[in-house]
């Protein structure tokens, strides 16, 4: 009798509560924004199509795969950004805010420093990104260049602060580059988000099927390396032609327009064939980023660590006014993807309300 009131307190009739988290943060990231049109609809098939390839709750799974390997600092490299010169010179809303949220994150509550690889044309956006979420901003050597006040409890002082580190990378990189790269840095993890990928021929396409027309670093070089070196890497992507999407190649040809056939003339379609070992399908990239970042404040109790959608809020505003563009209207406005900056703000704080929730446990009622 004993026993089988054990097997009915309430805490045994629950899901595990990480999963339930996961499920929401994978439910908001997937919610469709998407104006009509081609790209409507897609997210939710490529999204059910990473998890028939990765396991249930693939958010879940990435964040633990991170959280173990930085467990004890060190660096993480990651990669963001897209620039096309006579559409957006300066790089895109999407991908950088999401990236650098995470990397707050991860600074505030593991101590770990990003190196984080851009085209130069992204770099000061990056920087003055980084500062307004209280990330350090450090040089090659490491030395502080740049600070923000944090919303910790005491502000850092001291030139070893974990923060993050913005370099480049050759176009033309071979693989023993990115070997070179990965031993001078030492990462513990990878994370790339909306960044550019190829295609089985080596081309790589915006989402509307065209091949690009500007500089990218070939950062799949770096995620291939990583793999090879059993490295953990993460990739983040909306819309099948970025770094990542190789993981479920044959879905994205399946369900994304010009997936299988694109508009460059290549004949091979836009999408990536460049793998990952955890890959977070989201309606914007950001989202994702956002979630990744939520997942590891619930894993590690630390829900007090996560930045603010008032924080995103100014962030999106300050790097409108470099020229950052959003992708879907060309425009330099603190919008991503077309949604209103509101919105995007709104995201990042839903998610921080699911997680205190999942922190927080109901008191006793008498009613």
């Amino acid at each position: 009798m004993a026993g089988e009131q054990a097997a009915t307190t309430p805490d045994n009739q629950f899901r595990d509560n990480l999963e339930v988290l996961a499920e929401t943060i994978e439910t908001l990231c997937t919610v469709e924004l998407t104006t009509m049109g081609p790209g409507r609809g897609i997210v939710r098939p490529l999204f059910e199509s990473s998890v028939a390839v990765q396991g249930a709750f693939p958010m879940l799974r990435a964040a633990r795969s991170l959280t173990a390997a930085l467990a004890s600092g060190g660096v993480a490299v990651m990669s963001t950004g897209i620039v096309m010169p006579n559409v957006m010179p300066v790089g895109e809303s999407d991908g950088p805010p999401g990236l650098l949220v995470l990397a707050s994150m991860l600074a505030r509550t593991l101590g770990v420093t990003t190196v984080l690889v851009a085209e130069p044309e992204t770099h000061p956006s990056l920087a003055v990104g980084a500062a307004i979420l209280g990330l350090p901003v450090h040089d090659s050597e490491l030395r502080r260049t740049r600070t923000c006040p944090s919303r910790a409890t005491e502000p850092a002082a001291a030139e070893d602060t974990p923060g993050i580190v913005i370099v480049d990378f050759p176009i033309d990189a071979s693989p023993a580059a990115a070997g070179d790269f990965l031993d001078r840095w030492g990462p513990r993890a990878v994370v790339v988000a909306e960044k550019l990928g190829l295609n089985s021929v080596g081309v790589p396409h915006t989402s509307t099927g065209k091949r690009l027309a500007g500089p990218r670093i070939p950062f799949e070089l770096i995620v291939d390396s990583a793999r090879a070196r059993a490295i953990p890497t993460v990739a983040v992507g909306d819309g099948g032609n970025e770094i990542g999407f190789g993981l479920i190649h044959a879905a994205v040809k399946q369900h994304k327009p010009f997936g299988r056939v694109c508009q460059c003339g290549c004949g091979a379609g836009l999408a990536c064939v460049n793998a990952c070992d955890h890959l977070i399908v989201a309606t914007v990239s950001n989202w994702g980023c956002y979630g990744l970042a939520t997942m590891i404040a619930g894993l590690l109790k630390a829900a007090e660590m996560l930045p603010t959608g008032q924080d995103l809020g100014q962030l999106l505003e300050a790097i409108a006014y470099l020229g950052v563009i959003d992708g879907a209207t060309g425009q330099a406005t603190p919008t991503v993807d077309g949604i209103e900056g509101h919105v995007e703000t709104s995201i990042l704080d839903i998610m921080g309300t699911a997680v205190r929730m999942a922190l927080t446990r109901r008191p006793a009622r008498t009613f």
